[in-house]
């Protein structure tokens, strides 16, 4: 009759399905019986996590007679990766929720939040070790760095790490470098405690996507109480292929995992890939690198002939804020250190020490809303108010009107103008 659905003995399509369904069970109970012990004893000897890719292909030729080696690759990645335990909040839970432990801000106005990571990528050679130091340094002591709108919320324990470089070129560099930071009249005290090399700033053999080298790395960060990381370069201090993205998709699990373990945020150098063209945001080697990072910087030369002691800056992701414009900063030959005018970290007389307001300013007829200053992607509002409130010599910070709720007004004084 039609509309009735008659039940009875299940037909032989179902008996055939519930056979295959049931002999796919018994062999992936016993793929897991014979293909962790196996994979884990190779993990050991090779320190290495189970999913890494040598591990996979070992084990498979180990237990080729049993299974296939995409099933060893399934059964390791299931194992390695459980199911997660979720619910859901409603928004009222949500808004309730306390904030993560160590949560906040690194760089004001978002640029570096704690459990993310800032990318700075380019040609090799081109000066990016030169930043990232003078990033750790700028972070350690507690004042901006560029100038650009990249400015510590407080001082912050950094420590260094790399994968190639000698110990000596960097003690030389830290020498010319570190004199500027403790002169700046923004220093804040300790920064020379609070700026740390792992290995002695040589050659450091870790590899965070090794679960023994990540908790070694883990220990260290705990001992001495590490705030940001400072990896250069990427590439040496893991053990995947660039090129393959789910090998690269392990090393940044095993990054993250250490960030959100250990509350630090990362600061990572990285090289671009040959034959970038002009797509800047795809510039970077390897495609997973603009996914992960929440913040990143391609580094060139300034114009043909440029040379390393000129360079521009392009931001080509931005996150949890507005993107800076493109800011080029030159390098001071005695500090090592770049800045927007060629005087280093501390700018000039003519310009003070954030050359980038004055020239905005300047080119406003000396005054302007901070909120339309902060619209052409000069800095976040709260930190451009605070570039005037250090130097109350050279800016005045006013109301735009009578209410307290009036937007704030900076203006050149005589002296900067």
């Amino acid at each position: 009759m039609k509309g009735t659905v008659t039940v009875g003995a299940p037909s032989a399509s179902t008996c055939c399905a519930d056979s295959v369904d049931a002999r796919v069970e018994t062999l992936r109970l016993a793929a897991q019986e014979t293909v962790i012990p196996v994979a884990r004893r190779i993990a050991e000897a090779l320190e290495a996590p189970l999913g890494a890719p040598a591990v996979i292909s070992e084990t498979a030729t180990i237990v080729s007679d049993l299974v296939s080696k995409e099933t060893v690759r399934h059964v390791l990645t299931a194992y390695e990766n459980p199911v997660p335990a979720v619910r859901v909040a409603s928004s009222e839970e949500l808004l309730r929720m306390p904030a993560p432990e160590g949560a906040g801000e690194v760089l004001v106005g978002g640029q570096l939040l704690r459990g993310e990571t800032l990318g700075i990528y380019g040609p090799p050679g081109v000066g990016k070790t030169f930043l990232l130091m003078q990033a750790g340094l700028a972070i350690a002591y507690g004042v901006p760095f560029l100038g650009s709108g990249l400015v510590p919320s407080k001082p912050h324990r950094c420590l260094y790490l790399t994968g190639e470089g000698r110990q000596e070129a960097h003690r030389d560099r830290l020498a010319a470098m570190r004199p500027a930071f403790e002169s700046h009249p923004e220093a804040q005290p300790g920064g020379a405690e609070r700026y740390m090399v792992l290995g002695n700033g040589g050659t450091v053999p870790l590899r965070i996507d090794v679960p023994g080298h990540a908790a070694l790395l883990k220990a260290h960060i705990e001992e001495h109480g590490v705030e940001v990381l400072l990896l250069d370069t990427f590439r040496t201090l893991h053990t995947a292929n660039e090129n393959d993205s789910s090998e690269m998709e392990a090393v940044w699990c095993a990054l993250r995992r250490l960030l959100d373990e250990t509350g630090c945020a990362a600061i990572l150098t990285h090289h671009t890939k040959k034959g970038a063209g002009r797509n800047r945001r795809e510039a970077a080697r390897g495609g997973s690198f603009q996914e992960n990072v929440a913040s990143a910087f391609l580094v060139e030369q300034a114009g043909s002939g440029g040379g390393v002691d000129r360079l521009t800056l392009h931001q080509t992701k931005a996150r949890n804020c507005p993107e800076l414009r493109p800011f080029t900063v030159i390098r001071d030959p005695a500090s090592l250190c770049f800045g927007t005018d060629g005087h280093g970290i501390t700018g000039d007389a003519a310009n003070g020490k954030r050359p980038a307001l004055a020239d905005a300013l300047r080119a406003a007829g000396g005054s302007a809303l901070v909120k339309d200053l902060a619209a052409t992607g000069l800095a976040s509002d709260k930190t451009i108010k605070k570039w005037a409130e250090d130097e109350p010599d050279r800016y005045e910070l006013s109301r735009d009107g009578a209410g307290a709720r009036s937007a704030w007004r900076i203006s050149l004084r005589a002296a900067g103008t």
